[in-house]
């Protein structure tokens, strides 16, 4: 559909990313197209989740904290070795769980761009931290402690590493399955609302 589309000229917003394979797995098809401008959509926050989950039945202590790290370094590397090599591909950044997915969403002065997207209570939380002058943290080194740590999570490894995923494997990555899932029932739910008289 996205080859489909993108050589036709219209751009697409391919959401329920959670992966750097993913990503450069779709931008690879944006870029072959005539389209201008083209997003992948990593969904920070709902990466963290299960990593959260994963770390915590591997023993890893404050396995909700260090999450946050997850989605950070996902970011950061699809920011790092998408948008330099792509010019009709830009990262957008969703599902914002707090102000740490902000900081990990802002680009970094004189680089590329970055587009965010967030429910206005999310954006309302960052915004009330009163913090002044933004700060990214996609610059921030990599905590070598930290990622051998979020290493333990096969659900982080899968998103983090470039390679981990080939795309006949996207569908069945448990964030997808699970983001896709909720989307359905709140769909039917919906669907069931509206039937009533």
């Amino acid at each position: 559909t996205v080859r489909q589309v993108t050589a036709e000229g219209i751009g697409v917003n391919i959401t329920v990313d959670f992966a750097v394979s993913q990503m450069k797995a779709f931008a690879d098809v944006i870029e072959q197209g005539i389209a201008d401008k083209s997003f992948v959509t990593v969904m920070a926050g709902r990466l963290d989740g299960p990593v959260a989950e994963d770390l915590k039945e591997a023993g890893v202590e404050n396995a909700d904290v260090l999450c946050r790290e997850a989605s950070r370094l996902v970011t950061k590397r699809a920011y790092e070795e998408l948008l330099p090599g792509y010019k009709k591909t830009e990262l957008l950044v969703a599902s914002l769980r707090g102000p740490w997915n902000f900081d990990a969403s802002l680009a970094p002065g004189g680089g590329a761009s970055m587009v965010i997207s967030a429910f206005p209570d999310k954006a309302g939380e960052f915004d009330g931290l009163g913090r002044g002058k933004l700060c990214s943290t996609l610059t921030k080194p990599v905590d070598e402690n930290a990622l051998a740590d979020l290493e333990k999570s096969e659900t982080f490894r899968k998103a983090y590493e470039p390679d981990a995923m080939k795309p006949e494997e996207f569908a069945a990555y448990g964030p997808v399955q699970a983001t896709l899932s909720g989307f359905i029932s709140v769909y039917e739910e919906l669907e069931e609302y509206m039937a009533q008289p």
